[in-house]
Protein backbone atom coordinates (compact mmCIF):
# COMPACT_ATOMS: atom_id res chain seq x y z
CA UNK A 1 0.00 0.00 0.00
CA UNK A 2 2.48 2.33 0.40
CA UNK A 3 4.49 2.29 -2.64
CA UNK A 4 1.04 2.17 -4.08
CA UNK A 5 0.88 5.77 -2.37
CA UNK A 6 4.73 6.82 -3.96
CA UNK A 7 3.65 5.97 -6.55
CA UNK A 8 0.34 8.21 -7.00
CA UNK A 9 2.90 10.95 -5.42
CA UNK A 10 5.30 10.46 -8.14
CA UNK A 11 2.63 10.43 -10.77
CA UNK A 12 1.50 13.77 -9.36
CA UNK A 13 4.88 14.85 -9.41
CA UNK A 14 5.41 14.04 -13.08
CA UNK A 15 2.24 15.81 -14.03
CA UNK A 16 3.83 18.88 -12.84
CA UNK A 17 6.79 18.70 -14.54
CA UNK A 18 5.06 17.79 -17.94
CA UNK A 19 3.25 21.24 -17.51
CA UNK A 20 6.31 22.70 -16.90
CA UNK A 21 7.68 21.30 -20.21
CA UNK A 22 4.14 22.43 -22.08
CA UNK A 23 4.71 25.98 -20.87
CA UNK A 24 8.35 25.80 -22.04
CA UNK A 25 7.41 25.28 -25.74
CA UNK A 26 4.64 27.61 -26.19
CA UNK A 27 4.34 29.79 -28.66
CA UNK A 28 7.21 28.06 -30.28
CA UNK A 29 10.13 29.51 -28.83
CA UNK A 30 13.62 28.18 -29.68
CA UNK A 31 15.25 25.40 -27.45
CA UNK A 32 17.77 24.16 -28.94
CA UNK A 33 21.04 25.33 -28.66
CA UNK A 34 23.10 28.29 -30.24
CA UNK A 35 19.52 29.64 -31.22
CA UNK A 36 18.47 31.36 -27.95
CA UNK A 37 16.88 35.10 -28.57
CA UNK A 38 19.12 38.43 -28.61
CA UNK A 39 16.90 39.92 -26.63
CA UNK A 40 16.56 39.00 -22.83
CA UNK A 41 19.39 36.57 -23.22
CA UNK A 42 22.01 37.82 -20.68
CA UNK A 43 23.13 35.08 -18.63
CA UNK A 44 25.10 33.79 -22.06
CA UNK A 45 26.62 36.77 -22.28
CA UNK A 46 27.83 36.68 -18.72
CA UNK A 47 29.02 33.14 -19.22
CA UNK A 48 31.55 33.94 -22.63
CA UNK A 49 32.64 37.12 -20.41
CA UNK A 50 33.33 34.99 -16.95
CA UNK A 51 35.09 32.00 -19.49
CA UNK A 52 37.17 35.00 -21.09
CA UNK A 53 38.54 36.50 -17.32
CA UNK A 54 36.72 39.29 -18.13
CA UNK A 55 33.64 41.29 -15.68
CA UNK A 56 32.77 43.71 -18.72
CA UNK A 57 30.83 41.36 -21.51
CA UNK A 58 32.28 41.10 -24.90
CA UNK A 59 30.17 43.84 -26.32
CA UNK A 60 31.83 47.38 -27.41
CA UNK A 61 28.82 49.88 -26.83
CA UNK A 62 28.96 51.93 -30.23
CA UNK A 63 30.68 55.00 -30.60
CA UNK A 64 27.87 57.02 -30.99
CA UNK A 65 26.14 56.36 -27.66
CA UNK A 66 29.28 57.52 -25.66
CA UNK A 67 29.16 60.40 -27.65
CA UNK A 68 25.81 61.29 -26.19
CA UNK A 69 25.36 63.92 -23.79
CA UNK A 70 23.69 61.72 -21.31
CA UNK A 71 23.79 58.24 -22.74
CA UNK A 72 20.83 56.78 -20.38
CA UNK A 73 18.57 59.51 -22.24
CA UNK A 74 15.79 56.53 -23.26
CA UNK A 75 14.99 59.24 -26.18
CA UNK A 76 18.40 59.75 -27.49
CA UNK A 77 19.44 55.89 -26.71
CA UNK A 78 16.94 54.66 -28.66
CA UNK A 79 18.60 53.31 -31.39
CA UNK A 80 21.03 52.14 -30.13
CA UNK A 81 19.46 50.05 -27.20
CA UNK A 82 17.75 48.40 -31.05
CA UNK A 83 21.03 47.18 -31.56
CA UNK A 84 20.50 44.48 -28.98
CA UNK A 85 22.13 46.42 -25.66
CA UNK A 86 18.55 47.15 -24.37
CA UNK A 87 18.76 46.85 -20.51
CA UNK A 88 22.46 46.35 -20.37
CA UNK A 89 24.34 48.99 -18.21
CA UNK A 90 26.62 51.07 -19.41
CA UNK A 91 29.61 52.30 -17.01
CA UNK A 92 32.83 53.67 -17.50
CA UNK A 93 32.70 53.37 -21.12
CA UNK A 94 31.99 49.27 -20.72
CA UNK A 95 28.72 47.59 -21.08
CA UNK A 96 27.89 45.08 -18.20
CA UNK A 97 24.78 43.14 -17.16
CA UNK A 98 22.83 44.18 -13.63
CA UNK A 99 21.77 40.22 -13.45
CA UNK A 100 23.91 38.02 -11.09
CA UNK A 101 26.25 35.41 -12.28
CA UNK A 102 24.66 32.64 -10.40
CA UNK A 103 22.54 31.01 -13.52
CA UNK A 104 26.04 31.60 -15.57
CA UNK A 105 28.12 29.82 -12.93
CA UNK A 106 25.62 27.01 -12.76
CA UNK A 107 24.27 25.91 -16.18
CA UNK A 108 25.26 28.36 -18.61
CA UNK A 109 28.76 27.59 -18.50
CA UNK A 110 28.93 24.06 -17.87
CA UNK A 111 27.02 24.10 -20.85
CA UNK A 112 29.82 25.48 -22.42
CA UNK A 113 31.90 22.80 -20.86
CA UNK A 114 30.16 19.99 -22.58
CA UNK A 115 30.86 22.32 -26.10
CA UNK A 116 26.99 22.73 -27.00
CA UNK A 117 27.01 26.28 -27.46
CA UNK A 118 24.64 28.50 -26.22
CA UNK A 119 22.00 27.76 -23.99
CA UNK A 120 18.38 28.67 -24.40
CA UNK A 121 17.14 30.94 -21.51
CA UNK A 122 14.04 28.74 -21.46
CA UNK A 123 15.62 25.55 -20.90
CA UNK A 124 17.37 27.03 -18.22
CA UNK A 125 14.30 28.42 -16.84
CA UNK A 126 12.95 25.46 -17.22
CA UNK A 127 15.85 23.31 -15.45
CA UNK A 128 15.53 25.87 -12.70
CA UNK A 129 12.02 25.46 -12.09
CA UNK A 130 12.41 21.91 -11.79
CA UNK A 131 14.76 21.97 -9.18
CA UNK A 132 13.27 24.50 -7.12
CA UNK A 133 9.84 22.62 -6.99
CA UNK A 134 11.10 19.59 -6.11
CA UNK A 135 13.57 21.32 -3.36
CA UNK A 136 10.21 23.09 -2.59
CA UNK A 137 8.69 19.06 -1.82
CA UNK A 138 11.33 18.06 -0.05
CA UNK A 139 11.45 21.19 2.54
CA UNK A 140 7.89 20.45 2.91
CA UNK A 141 8.55 16.65 3.96
CA UNK A 142 11.73 17.76 6.08
CA UNK A 143 9.33 19.93 8.31
CA UNK A 144 5.80 17.84 8.17
CA UNK A 145 8.28 15.07 9.45
CA UNK A 146 9.76 17.27 12.13
CA UNK A 147 6.52 18.17 13.85
CA UNK A 148 6.24 14.65 14.50
CA UNK A 149 2.74 14.53 11.67
CA UNK A 150 1.99 11.32 9.24
CA UNK A 151 0.28 12.58 6.52
CA UNK A 152 -1.83 10.49 4.22
CA UNK A 153 -1.12 10.04 0.23
CA UNK A 154 -4.01 12.49 -0.71
CA UNK A 155 -2.19 15.05 1.43
CA UNK A 156 0.93 14.70 0.01
CA UNK A 157 -0.30 14.94 -3.71
CA UNK A 158 -2.56 18.10 -2.63
CA UNK A 159 1.00 19.65 -1.90
CA UNK A 160 2.79 18.53 -5.12
CA UNK A 161 0.07 20.86 -7.01
CA UNK A 162 0.38 23.88 -4.27
CA UNK A 163 3.51 23.98 -4.80
CA UNK A 164 3.72 23.26 -8.27
CA UNK A 165 1.00 25.34 -9.98
CA UNK A 166 -0.61 27.02 -7.12
CA UNK A 167 2.27 29.89 -7.50
CA UNK A 168 3.22 31.37 -11.06
CA UNK A 169 6.38 28.66 -11.76
CA UNK A 170 5.00 27.37 -14.85
CA UNK A 171 4.47 30.99 -15.83
CA UNK A 172 7.96 32.03 -15.70
CA UNK A 173 8.45 28.99 -17.73
CA UNK A 174 5.84 29.97 -20.86
CA UNK A 175 7.46 33.37 -20.84
CA UNK A 176 11.64 31.96 -20.38
CA UNK A 177 13.89 35.22 -20.98
CA UNK A 178 17.03 35.35 -18.82
CA UNK A 179 14.94 37.95 -16.86
CA UNK A 180 12.68 35.13 -15.38
CA UNK A 181 15.51 32.17 -15.40
CA UNK A 182 17.50 34.51 -13.21
CA UNK A 183 14.67 34.93 -10.78
CA UNK A 184 13.86 31.35 -11.24
CA UNK A 185 17.07 30.24 -10.33
CA UNK A 186 17.22 32.69 -7.60
CA UNK A 187 13.77 30.54 -5.99
CA UNK A 188 15.59 26.98 -6.66
CA UNK A 189 18.74 28.35 -4.90
CA UNK A 190 16.64 29.68 -1.62
CA UNK A 191 14.81 26.75 -1.22
CA UNK A 192 18.01 24.50 -2.19
CA UNK A 193 19.46 26.33 0.98
CA UNK A 194 15.83 25.65 2.66
CA UNK A 195 16.10 21.75 2.15
CA UNK A 196 20.26 21.10 3.09
CA UNK A 197 19.34 22.93 6.31
CA UNK A 198 16.04 21.37 7.25
CA UNK A 199 17.57 17.83 6.12
CA UNK A 200 20.66 18.53 7.87
CA UNK A 201 20.06 20.54 10.57
CA UNK A 202 16.53 19.97 12.54
CA UNK A 203 18.64 17.09 14.29
CA UNK A 204 22.16 18.41 13.55
CA UNK A 205 22.70 15.22 11.73
CA UNK A 206 24.61 16.64 8.99
CA UNK A 207 27.19 19.12 9.10
CA UNK A 208 27.95 18.55 5.64
CA UNK A 209 24.34 19.04 4.36
CA UNK A 210 24.37 22.37 7.16
CA UNK A 211 27.14 23.59 5.20
CA UNK A 212 25.71 23.24 1.47
CA UNK A 213 22.48 25.02 2.41
CA UNK A 214 24.40 27.88 4.13
CA UNK A 215 26.24 27.98 0.26
CA UNK A 216 23.19 27.94 -1.85
CA UNK A 217 21.56 30.59 0.43
CA UNK A 218 24.44 32.67 -0.26
CA UNK A 219 25.03 32.10 -3.68
CA UNK A 220 20.82 32.91 -3.87
CA UNK A 221 22.26 36.53 -3.53
CA UNK A 222 24.31 35.82 -6.77
CA UNK A 223 21.38 35.48 -8.97
CA UNK A 224 18.29 38.07 -7.23
CA UNK A 225 20.21 40.53 -4.40
CA UNK A 226 16.41 40.50 -2.85
CA UNK A 227 17.32 36.27 -1.67
CA UNK A 228 19.42 38.19 0.84
CA UNK A 229 16.48 37.50 3.21
CA UNK A 230 17.64 34.06 3.15
CA UNK A 231 19.92 35.16 6.24
CA UNK A 232 17.04 34.68 8.44
CA UNK A 233 17.72 30.85 7.69
CA UNK A 234 21.03 30.94 8.60
CA UNK A 235 20.21 32.81 11.67
CA UNK A 236 17.83 30.51 12.73
CA UNK A 237 20.26 27.59 12.37
CA UNK A 238 22.75 29.54 14.04
CA UNK A 239 20.50 29.93 17.12
CA UNK A 240 19.02 26.50 17.09
CA UNK A 241 22.57 25.31 16.99
CA UNK A 242 23.88 27.78 19.94
CA UNK A 243 20.52 26.11 22.06
CA UNK A 244 20.69 22.61 21.05
CA UNK A 245 22.31 19.75 23.68
CA UNK A 246 24.92 19.52 21.51
CA UNK A 247 28.94 18.38 22.66
CA UNK A 248 30.83 21.53 22.30
CA UNK A 249 33.20 20.28 18.96
CA UNK A 250 30.01 19.11 17.09
CA UNK A 251 28.37 22.57 18.23
CA UNK A 252 31.61 24.60 16.38
CA UNK A 253 31.51 22.03 13.72
CA UNK A 254 27.74 23.05 12.70
CA UNK A 255 28.11 26.72 13.81
CA UNK A 256 30.92 27.00 11.20
CA UNK A 257 28.87 24.46 8.97
CA UNK A 258 26.12 26.77 8.79
CA UNK A 259 27.79 30.52 8.75
CA UNK A 260 31.09 30.43 6.76
CA UNK A 261 30.19 29.19 3.45
CA UNK A 262 27.04 31.95 3.48
CA UNK A 263 29.71 34.58 4.38
CA UNK A 264 31.79 33.84 1.94
CA UNK A 265 29.61 33.98 -0.83
CA UNK A 266 28.12 37.54 0.78
CA UNK A 267 31.91 38.61 0.61
CA UNK A 268 32.36 37.30 -3.26
CA UNK A 269 29.44 38.99 -4.49
CA UNK A 270 30.66 41.98 -2.80
CA UNK A 271 33.86 41.87 -4.42
CA UNK A 272 32.52 41.39 -7.60
CA UNK A 273 30.11 44.39 -7.62
CA UNK A 274 33.03 46.16 -6.47
CA UNK A 275 35.12 44.66 -9.46
CA UNK A 276 32.94 46.37 -11.69
CA UNK A 277 31.01 49.36 -10.24
CA UNK A 278 33.02 50.45 -7.46
CA UNK A 279 30.59 49.35 -4.70
CA UNK A 280 29.96 46.46 -2.65
CA UNK A 281 26.06 46.63 -3.08
CA UNK A 282 26.22 48.06 -6.92
CA UNK A 283 24.62 45.03 -9.39
CA UNK A 284 24.57 47.15 -12.11
CA UNK A 285 20.62 48.37 -12.14
CA UNK A 286 21.83 52.10 -11.64
CA UNK A 287 23.71 52.37 -14.58
CA UNK A 288 20.94 50.41 -17.06
CA UNK A 289 20.19 51.47 -20.68
CA UNK A 290 16.20 50.91 -20.80
CA UNK A 291 13.06 52.46 -21.89
CA UNK A 292 13.57 55.21 -18.59
CA UNK A 293 16.60 57.46 -17.49
CA UNK A 294 17.83 55.06 -14.52
CA UNK A 295 20.40 57.42 -13.27
CA UNK A 296 17.37 59.99 -12.79
CA UNK A 297 14.72 57.14 -11.56
CA UNK A 298 13.35 57.66 -8.29
CA UNK A 299 13.75 54.65 -7.01
CA UNK A 300 12.68 53.98 -3.35
CA UNK A 301 9.60 55.53 -1.92
CA UNK A 302 7.09 54.46 0.87
CA UNK A 303 4.73 55.62 -1.52
CA UNK A 304 5.14 53.13 -3.87
CA UNK A 305 4.35 49.98 -1.27
CA UNK A 306 0.89 50.36 -0.95
CA UNK A 307 0.21 50.20 -4.65
CA UNK A 308 2.71 47.45 -4.95
CA UNK A 309 0.50 45.27 -2.04
CA UNK A 310 -2.53 45.78 -4.23
CA UNK A 311 -1.34 44.75 -7.38
CA UNK A 312 1.09 41.70 -6.21
CA UNK A 313 -1.42 40.85 -3.67
CA UNK A 314 -5.13 41.89 -4.94
CA UNK A 315 -5.24 43.09 -8.31
CA UNK A 316 -8.01 41.03 -10.33
CA UNK A 317 -7.07 39.31 -13.59
CA UNK A 318 -8.85 40.06 -16.70
CA UNK A 319 -11.68 38.30 -17.87
CA UNK A 320 -13.02 37.72 -21.28
CA UNK A 321 -14.93 36.04 -23.17
CA UNK A 322 -12.80 34.52 -25.04
CA UNK A 323 -10.62 31.56 -24.47
CA UNK A 324 -8.63 31.19 -21.87
CA UNK A 325 -10.83 33.66 -20.51
CA UNK A 326 -8.71 35.01 -17.33
CA UNK A 327 -5.65 36.98 -18.41
CA UNK A 328 -3.38 39.27 -17.03
CA UNK A 329 -4.06 43.09 -16.46
CA UNK A 330 -2.42 45.11 -19.29
CA UNK A 331 0.78 47.17 -19.41
CA UNK A 332 -0.96 50.75 -17.87
CA UNK A 333 0.61 53.92 -16.42
CA UNK A 334 -0.67 55.68 -13.27
CA UNK A 335 0.10 59.01 -11.97
CA UNK A 336 1.07 58.58 -8.23
CA UNK A 337 2.39 61.31 -5.51
CA UNK A 338 6.00 60.34 -4.57
CA UNK A 339 7.67 61.19 -1.75
CA UNK A 340 10.45 62.85 -3.53
CA UNK A 341 11.29 66.24 -5.45
CA UNK A 342 9.15 65.61 -8.83
CA UNK A 343 5.75 65.61 -7.57
CA UNK A 344 3.76 63.20 -9.34
CA UNK A 345 5.12 60.51 -11.17
CA UNK A 346 3.39 57.99 -13.40
CA UNK A 347 3.53 54.34 -11.96
CA UNK A 348 4.17 51.60 -14.47
CA UNK A 349 2.20 48.31 -14.27
CA UNK A 350 3.63 46.03 -16.52
CA UNK A 351 1.18 42.45 -16.94
CA UNK A 352 0.50 41.53 -13.39
CA UNK A 353 -2.30 39.64 -11.13
CA UNK A 354 -3.19 39.58 -7.55
CA UNK A 355 -1.69 36.43 -5.77
CA UNK A 356 -4.53 36.14 -3.40
CA UNK A 357 -7.32 36.87 -5.78
CA UNK A 358 -6.30 34.73 -8.53
CA UNK A 359 -4.12 31.98 -6.63
CA UNK A 360 -6.31 31.89 -3.07
CA UNK A 361 -3.91 28.87 -2.19
CA UNK A 362 -1.48 31.07 -1.03
CA UNK A 363 -3.95 32.16 1.33
CA UNK A 364 -6.42 30.20 2.50
CA UNK A 365 -4.26 28.16 4.59
CA UNK A 366 -3.48 30.65 7.01
CA UNK A 367 -7.39 31.76 7.35
CA UNK A 368 -7.87 27.91 8.35
CA UNK A 369 -4.97 27.96 10.60
CA UNK A 370 -6.18 31.73 12.10
CA UNK A 371 -9.68 29.63 13.20
CA UNK A 372 -7.35 27.46 15.34
CA UNK A 373 -4.35 28.55 16.91
CA UNK A 374 -4.81 27.70 20.23
CA UNK A 375 -5.18 24.21 19.49
CA UNK A 376 -2.22 23.97 16.42
CA UNK A 377 -0.06 25.68 19.41
CA UNK A 378 -0.63 23.12 22.34
CA UNK A 379 -0.64 20.20 19.62
CA UNK A 380 2.20 21.29 17.25
CA UNK A 381 4.59 23.95 19.31
CA UNK A 382 7.08 23.90 16.43
CA UNK A 383 4.43 24.72 13.82
CA UNK A 384 3.74 28.50 15.03
CA UNK A 385 7.49 29.83 14.98
CA UNK A 386 8.30 27.97 11.63
CA UNK A 387 5.24 29.63 10.31
CA UNK A 388 6.56 32.92 10.99
CA UNK A 389 10.27 32.14 9.76
CA UNK A 390 8.74 31.31 6.44
CA UNK A 391 6.21 34.30 5.97
CA UNK A 392 8.56 36.84 7.70
CA UNK A 393 11.00 36.57 4.39
CA UNK A 394 8.43 36.28 2.34
CA UNK A 395 7.01 39.48 3.54
CA UNK A 396 9.77 41.31 3.44
CA UNK A 397 11.09 40.62 0.11
CA UNK A 398 7.36 41.72 -0.86
CA UNK A 399 8.17 44.73 0.53
CA UNK A 400 11.11 45.37 -0.76
CA UNK A 401 10.00 45.48 -3.91
CA UNK A 402 7.10 47.26 -3.82
CA UNK A 403 9.26 50.04 -1.82
CA UNK A 404 12.37 49.82 -4.73
CA UNK A 405 10.28 49.96 -7.98
CA UNK A 406 8.46 52.51 -9.58
CA UNK A 407 6.32 49.96 -11.31
CA UNK A 408 4.94 45.98 -11.00
CA UNK A 409 5.62 43.10 -12.87
CA UNK A 410 4.11 39.44 -12.71
CA UNK A 411 7.78 37.98 -13.03
CA UNK A 412 8.47 39.07 -9.24
CA UNK A 413 5.68 36.92 -7.52
CA UNK A 414 8.19 34.34 -7.66
CA UNK A 415 10.51 36.17 -5.21
CA UNK A 416 7.67 35.51 -2.34
CA UNK A 417 4.63 33.58 -3.42
CA UNK A 418 6.76 30.32 -2.99
CA UNK A 419 7.11 31.02 0.64
CA UNK A 420 3.64 32.00 1.35
CA UNK A 421 2.57 29.10 -0.81
CA UNK A 422 5.04 26.68 1.56
CA UNK A 423 3.06 28.51 4.56
CA UNK A 424 0.45 28.59 3.85
CA UNK A 425 0.26 24.62 2.52
CA UNK A 426 1.75 24.31 5.96
CA UNK A 427 -1.13 26.01 7.88
CA UNK A 428 -3.67 23.56 6.25
CA UNK A 429 -1.70 20.11 7.35
CA UNK A 430 -1.34 21.23 11.32
CA UNK A 431 -5.42 22.99 10.97
CA UNK A 432 -6.09 19.45 9.32
CA UNK A 433 -4.24 17.38 12.54
CA UNK A 434 -5.55 19.91 14.79
CA UNK A 435 -9.25 18.48 14.42
CA UNK A 436 -9.25 14.78 16.37
CA UNK A 437 -11.82 13.95 14.39
CA UNK A 438 -14.04 13.89 11.18
CA UNK A 439 -16.84 16.45 10.90
CA UNK A 440 -18.22 19.00 9.42
CA UNK A 441 -15.63 21.41 9.91
CA UNK A 442 -12.83 19.84 8.88
CA UNK A 443 -15.32 18.85 5.80
CA UNK A 444 -16.04 22.47 5.12
CA UNK A 445 -12.46 24.13 5.56
CA UNK A 446 -11.10 20.85 2.51
CA UNK A 447 -13.47 21.97 0.45
CA UNK A 448 -12.26 25.32 0.97
CA UNK A 449 -9.00 24.80 0.23
CA UNK A 450 -9.56 22.12 -2.36
CA UNK A 451 -11.32 24.95 -4.25
CA UNK A 452 -9.16 27.51 -3.73
CA UNK A 453 -6.53 25.09 -5.20
CA UNK A 454 -8.74 24.68 -8.21
CA UNK A 455 -8.68 28.61 -9.07
CA UNK A 456 -5.31 28.44 -8.38
CA UNK A 457 -4.33 25.91 -10.80
CA UNK A 458 -6.90 26.84 -13.20
CA UNK A 459 -5.01 30.62 -13.24
CA UNK A 460 -1.97 28.97 -14.18
CA UNK A 461 -3.14 27.34 -17.03
CA UNK A 462 -5.19 30.13 -18.30
CA UNK A 463 -2.36 32.38 -17.95
CA UNK A 464 0.15 29.63 -20.01
CA UNK A 465 -2.54 28.92 -22.22
CA UNK A 466 -2.06 31.77 -24.89
CA UNK A 467 0.40 32.55 -27.29
CA UNK A 468 1.69 35.87 -26.05
CA UNK A 469 5.42 36.38 -26.00
CA UNK A 470 7.32 38.95 -23.76
CA UNK A 471 5.84 39.77 -20.50
CA UNK A 472 2.22 37.94 -21.17
CA UNK A 473 0.03 41.13 -22.01
CA UNK A 474 -1.65 40.32 -25.04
Amino acid sequence: MRSRGGALVAVCVLAVLGFYARSAVSYDKPLAPNHAPYYGNFQNRIADALLDHRLSLEIAPPKGLLELPDPYDPIANDRFRALGIHDLSLYHGKLYAYFGPAPAILLYIPFRVFQVGDLSPTMATLVFATLGFLFSLGAFGRVVRWWGIDLPIWMHCVAVFVLGLGIPVAWMVYIGRDYESTIVCGYMLLFAGLYCLARGGLDGSHAGLVALGSLALGLAIAARPTMIVGALFVAIAVVMFLRGSYEPRRRAVLLVASVAPYVLMVVLVALYNYARFGSVTEFGQSYQLSLVNVPAYPFGSWSYVPRGFFYYLFSPARVLSRFPYLFLRKNQFDPVRIDQPGGFQLYLNEPVAGLVTNMPVVGVGYVLLATRLRSVARRFPRALPTLVVLVAPAVAVLVLVSYQFQNTTMRYEVEFAPLFALGSLLGWVVWNRSLRHSNWIQWLGNGLWIAALAVSVAFSIAITSTPCAGTGSC
